[in-house]
């Protein structure tokens, strides 16, 4: 189940596959849904012509091609952890459980370099 990206492309063994996550489908307005859908597209443009996907260059010149953006505006689902800088406000988000939302002293804020940070968990 896809849960922070709106929408996947895969190359298989048995051709390729665009999937849109039931999330985005559901919160987004179509226009969004047309954006990843050619976000997508590109995706399996590249793996039919360049055996490879990514956000390089080829799909940059599409995405410019098709006006749409390189990655979605927000996430299909919240994010479960917030990690909260007290010194400068910034803020980061994380979506699953991960070394950095369970050892947040070993890391340090990447704008102002506080090591006060503080991690939060939404349900």
């Amino acid at each position: 189940r896809l849960k922070r990206a709106s929408g996947k492309a895969r190359d298989t063994p048995d051709g390729q596959e665009l999937k849109i996550s039931r999330p985005a489908y559901r919160r987004k307005d179509w226009e969004t849904i047309q954006q990843t859908i050619r976000h997508e597209a590109i995706h399996i443009f590249q793996y039919q012509n360049h055996e490879r996907g990514g956000h390089g260059r080829i799909f940059h010149k599409w995405a410019d091609e098709f006006g749409c953006e390189q990655y979605a505006d927000e996430p299909a689902e919240k994010p479960k952890y917030t990690i909260h800088c007290p010194n400068c406000g910034q803020i980061g988000q994380k979506s699953r459980a991960c070394k950095t939302t369970k050892h947040i002293e070993r890391y340090h804020c990447q704008t102002c370099g506080s090591q006060d940070l503080s991690v939060r968990q939404h349900r």
